[in-house]
């Protein structure tokens, strides 16, 4: 249990090592949509047994050890089930991705895709598939990460959870948004907004709604500004800043996620013009109080967001301080991908220096502005020449294609050549075996046919004497037979004259019998009286004992439902009256039945009707005397005599 423990303390820890990791984009961590699956998950993950456990603990190993052969796990599980062993497996290999250990949880992956094939929950393989789409992605390789999400998505909709397709299509948005590719992305989330307004999960929809915020940030830039997608993408950020401040903890979101909505909401704020900036400060604060300390990327867009507000407010020497200081964590950072960052905060603090009338400053920042923008021109040559590298590549490869197709092709003509030629041969072959067997046949046949001519001439002498011996017995055999039937005669007419005086006597029984059970009933009729003054009350429960006495014979509980019917008294059919006063006789007599709380079975048999018109009857019952669902009406009608 204790190493049940390290392990989990262990997984949080490397969560929080990848928060503060997280990258410049502004893009919510796609992992993090695992936790909402990893809290759905739980419970059944501590319901996989003992067996799960083990294998869990035979995984884990000691701290110097994690890096051991899961082989030695799988031999250790002994006879559990795969689905817990798999289960095991990809939650080692989820503390790995968490960790960014890529290569360690690659292994525990591996391993679990082992028990691929006896997997049998398409719930549990979904999971396997989503893993390995997480992995491919943080290895940046999209296609086998689409894949493998492709298929987890096709488990989930064969299981029925749909609601956890949603991270799935989160994951696939945001590959889509670093593409820019806006008619995927509109894919996506044509199918991910009807699963979210099905679900009605907050999570769920402040997940889409970020995605289509995205999206229309996309439409934004590739249409040249266009006003209408910004203030559509506002409308989505307010849409999940809104489920945030009313759900609250009902969102299975980290606080840092919803950080990251508040300085988009500003940025796109910003892009509008048309707020004033000091509305703005609320929301950048906000966003401050919920990033993590240790965010580095989160705090460079708070320090852009705080320098533009002060610059929009012509506070100048508070935007510049709070430039210079987001250049300094910047060079601290030194991350190579924020060469754009760069260049707009260069151009920043030198518009800020020209206007405070800091030339020299103003021309040592336009510099550096232009080695910023020759470093992104470098890299845009190094990526066309790449890019045509790459092309150049793919040309020489389709002609190797193009040349081992025509190969192949030639290889594939041969070797049809080769097996029509030999299917040839093999067929003459076989038809002149064929002829020489027929021959031999022929010549055996013949030979036979003369064995058999003289056998029959001997089979005919001996059939002659045969047939001599057979007359003799046949003679003999029917003397015998008369005088069998002549002594079976004589014995059946003395067996009949017994059976007939059997009948006689066992009619005579059957009669006294009759008589007896005749008289049995008149004398219960007459001797059982209800428990109930009125008349009107009385016919009811005398009727409903008549039914259980006439057509409950073969009923085990029939003596239990008569004495049963002693306890109704005129109270309980007062009560049942007073709750509804339209009740028929019918209904009351129903009413008597569910009271000494007789089966279902036997109140259909009783009143010769189908089982599922007694549900009917109950329903309607509990409806007009107006008690809920879950109540059991057999205690209700009990407590309402009490």
């Amino acid at each position: 249990m204790l190493k049940f423990l390290i392990i989990f303390a262990r997984i949080k820890f490397y969560e929080c090592l990848y928060m503060i990791n997280r990258t410049k984009s502004g893009l919510p961590n796609r992992k993090n949509n695992r936790l909402r699956l990893n809290l759905r998950r739980e419970r059944r993950r501590y319901l996989c047994g003992i067996a799960g456990i083990v294998a869990l603990f035979c995984c884990a190993g000691a701290e110097g050890n994690v890096s051991d052969s899961p082989v030695s796990g799988r031999k250790n599980a002994g006879v559990a089930d795969a689905e817990a062993v798999v289960d095991a497996y990809m939650r080692q290999a989820e503390q790995y991705l968490n960790a960014h250990d890529l290569p360690q949880a690659k292994v525990y992956l591996d391993s679990a895709g082992l028990y691929e094939k006896d997997v049998t929950d398409p719930e549990v393989a979904g999971t396997l598939y989503m893993d390995y789409g997480l992995y491919y992605s943080l290895a940046l390789n999209d296609l086998d990460a689409h894949q493998n999400y492709y298929k987890a998505l096709a488990c989930f909709e064969k299981a029925g959870k749909t609601d956890m397709s949603i991270p799935i299509y989160h994951n696939l948005a945001f590959s889509y948004i670093q593409k820019e590719d806006t008619s995927s992305l509109k894919k996506i989330i044509d199918r991910m907004l009807p699963l979210a307004l099905k679900h009605n999960d907050p999570t769920d929809r402040v997940n889409t709604y970020r995605i289509m915020a995205f999206y229309f940030d996309c439409m934004y830039e590739k249409s040249d500004k266009q006003a209408i997608y910004l203030d559509s993408a506002i409308y989505y950020d307010t849409q999940v800043l809104s489920l945030f401040e009313s759900a609250g903890d009902a969102l299975h979101l980290r606080a840092e996620e919803i950080a990251y909505d508040y300085v988009h909401y500003a940025s796109n704020q910003l892009k509008r013009g048309t707020t004033r900036p000091d509305t703005l400060v609320a929301y950048v604060d906000k966003a401050g109080r919920l990033s993590h300390p240790a965010d580095t990327a989160m705090r460079i867009n708070l320090y852009w967001l705080r320098g533009e507000i002060a610059y929009r407010r012509g506070q100048l020497d508070d935007a510049e301080q709070v430039f210079h200081e987001q250049l300094a964590l910047m060079n601290r950072w030194q991350n190579p991908n924020e060469l754009s960052m760069y260049l707009d905060l260069y151009d920043r603090l030198s518009e800020i220096a020209k206007m405070t009338g800091k030339h020299r400053e103003a021309l040592a920042l336009e510099r550096q502005k232009t080695a910023c923008l020759n470093q992104i021109h470098d890299a845009q040559k190094y990526e066309i020449v790449r890019e045509m590298e790459t092309k150049y590549e793919v040309s020489l490869k389709e002609q190797e294609i193009i040349r081992l197709t025509e190969l192949n092709h030639f290889r594939r003509k041969t070797n049809q050549l080769y097996f029509w030629i030999s299917l040839s041969g093999f067929t003459a072959l076989i038809f002149v075996i064929s002829w020489l067997r027929s021959k031999k046949k022929e010549a055996d046949s013949r030979l036979a046919l003369v064995r058999i001519e003289k056998k029959e001439a001997a089979l005919q002498t001996q059939l002659k004497e045969e047939q001599l011996k057979k007359m003799e017995l046949e003679k003999y055999e029917a003397l015998l037979d008369t005088h069998f039937k002549k002594q079976h005669i004589s014995g059946l007419d003395s067996e009949l004259e017994a059976l007939r005086e059997e009948q006689c006597r066992l009619n005579e029984q059957v009669g006294e019998y009759a008589d007896r059970v005749q008289r049995y009933e008149n004398r219960a009729l007459h001797e059982w009286t209800p428990n109930t003054s009125d008349p009107y009350f009385s016919g009811i429960v005398r009727d409903v004992y008549d039914l259980i006495s006439k057509r409950m014979d073969d009923v085990p509980e029939k003596n239990v439902y008569l004495e049963k019917l002693s306890l109704v008294r005129d109270d309980f059919l007062i009560r049942m009256l007073e709750r509804c006063a339209d009740l028929s006789v019918l209904t009351l007599k129903y009413g008597v039945c569910f009271f000494i709380d007789m089966k279902v079975t036997h109140m259909a048999g009783c009143f010769s009707i189908e089982t599922r018109t007694v549900h009917m009857i109950r329903y309607r019952l509990k409806t007009r005397l107006r008690i809920g669902k879950d109540v059991n009406l057999c205690m209700y009608l009990k407590q309402i005599t009490a």
